[in-house]
């Protein structure tokens, strides 16, 4: 498993010791609601089970029907916001020497049109996201435009990489050792896309925050937490466990 597809493990590791019960394979196929009090209480399985709460979190993506007439809080949290993203996996690194790289193109340095930073995260094997190798590229910038996005995001990568070669073959095998240092990474395989992206929470239906377009997790961490303290106000999130004290038998065994 790649990169953060190892975050819902180390979660359902954690939740599990924490008590909490864990399924695979089992997504939610409809929401259960109050018709009195208007607010949820639960889902339903594909299996037909009922599973009933005081709090539900989903995922931002699940579409509620608008029947349900979930209440709003009247903000723009709830409005979708845009983010371009792109996944490379190129054949070397873009800076000689270096495993790891970050970089960043202001705003109008590709485009007129590019209105925000587009930021780039290089990662090398070493951090088990790519082939050994190999080096992966992360690309990603806000917008307001889904093409407008991914032509900053596509001009991002033609002033980074080479193209493949039409055979499959790694472009500038020709060239010497000196000047290899100049050449660019070959692009060998790519994926451009946009993802909407919403944070709204509302009564009884929390979410938590879709991935941004930062390239950390230091945003989805803080509203994670808030999340937290506005469902559990008195509970410290993450608590650290006690390590256990166990009697000191030397001290027995010297008297």
């Amino acid at each position: 498993m790649y990169g953060h597809g190892e975050l819902p493990q180390a979660f359902c590791r954690c939740a599990a010791v924490k008590g909490a019960l864990y399924v695979l394979r089992m997504p939610v196929a409809a929401l259960l609601m109050d018709e009195e009090k208007k607010n949820f209480v639960g889902a339903r399985l594909p299996s037909g089970q009922d599973i009933l709460c005081q709090q539900l979190i989903l995922d931002p993506s699940y579409k509620v029907p608008p029947t349900l007439d979930v209440p709003c809080d009247g903000s723009d949290s709830n409005l979708p916001r845009r983010v371009a993203r792109g996944i490379c996996i190129i054949s070397k690194s873009v800076k000689q020497d270096s495993s790891n790289v970050l970089v960043v193109f202001p705003p109008k340095s590709l485009e007129d049109q590019q209105v925000a930073a587009v930021w780039v995260l290089q990662l090398s094997s070493n951090l088990a996201v790519c082939p050994p190798g190999k080096f992966m590229a992360y690309l990603s910038t806000p917008c307001a435009d889904a093409s407008t996005g991914k032509q900053c995001i596509k001009k991002a990568i033609d002033v980074l990489f080479n193209p493949q070669a039409s055979d499959g073959s790694e472009g500038h095998l020709e060239t010497t050792n000196e000047s290899n240092e100049d050449v660019k990474p070959t692009l060998i395989w790519s994926c451009v896309y946009v993802q909407e992206i919403t944070q709204g929470t509302s009564g009884s239906l929390l979410s938590c925050p879709m991935p941004d377009a930062s390239l950390d997790y230091r945003n989805i961490l803080e509203a994670t937490k808030k999340l937290f303290s506005d469902i559990f106000p008195n509970e410290e999130f993450l608590p650290r466990k006690s390590a256990p004290v166990y009697a000191d038998d030397d001290s027995d065994s010297a008297e």
